[in-house]
């Protein structure tokens, strides 16, 4: 359980916009702790919670959170169900999951949907908890504490041989797939998130390693045949597939 925030950290920088959160607790016990400790740091912004899985989800999809911050399955959501949505639908989302023990199952769900934070309740500290979700924010990848990067870990190796090659996609390899199957060309996607052409060139050519692809046409027809891509869009970006056969 989370208590109330004594280790606040170093002082914020007003400058910067807070992190924004949505929470998905299992239990009124989870909601509680977690509630407590994101509104102990002003650099945390509480968007929502929702202990029924509809409500989650219509929360997620309309208030866009930073991170999506799960502890299990709620009513009518399945915790599988929950990263596949967030996933598809919220791209730029970041998630971090909060168990209550270590099991291999959800372990191995958490490494194939790219799940970027997973902890351990009996080992989180609102301090441990405020670092964590910063870290995420910041597009690290933190896998709690010793325990559960073990755990995490042997998770991974078990089911090394049936995992894509290239692995799972970052959420910003997310954005840009959704961008390049709404059509978008390498300089616009670059001008869209005001990077460099050869930044989104290289996300683009470790998409195409993840899903297969040999060259720039195969790229979001083979996401979308292997699920990377949410059912509308899918069928848009087949029936657009450009004719250009450039390896990536």
């Amino acid at each position: 359980m989370i208590a109330a925030a004594a280790d606040a950290g170093p002082p914020r920088d007003e400058r910067a916009s807070p992190h924004s959160v949505i929470l998905v607790p299992s239990h009124n016990l989870a909601w509680t702790g977690l509630r407590a400790a994101l509104l102990a740091f002003p650099d945390l912004l509480l968007l929502g919670a929702a202990l029924h899985g509809a409500e989650a989800l219509a929360q997620i999809v309309q208030l866009a959170p930073d991170l999506v911050v799960a502890s299990g399955d709620v009513p009518g959501l399945p915790l599988v169900t929950l990263l596949t949505e967030v996933r598809t639908r919220v791209p730029r989302a970041c998630l971090v999951l909060i168990l209550d023990q270590l099991d291999r199952d959800v372990l191995q769900t958490a490494s194939r949907f790219g799940v970027e934070g997973c902890l351990l309740w009996s080992e989180v500290t609102p301090g441990k908890f405020h670092r964590i979700i910063t870290l995420v924010a910041g597009d690290d990848c933190v896998v709690g504490t010793r325990r559960v990067s073990e755990g995490f870990f042997e998770a991974l190796r078990t089911r090394r041989q049936s995992r894509p090659p290239g692995g799972v996609l970052t959420p910003r390899q997310r954005e840009i797939l959704l961008l390049l199957a709404d059509g978008l060309s390498d300089q616009e996607v670059a001008r869209r998130l005001r990077r460099s052409r050869s930044t989104v060139a290289s996300h683009i050519q470790a998409i195409a390693t993840r899903v297969g692809a040999r060259n720039r046409a195969q790229v979001c027809l083979l996401a979308a045949r292997q699920g990377l891509l949410p059912d509308g869009v899918a069928d848009t970006a087949s029936a657009r597939q450009p004719q250009d056969s450039t390896p990536v």
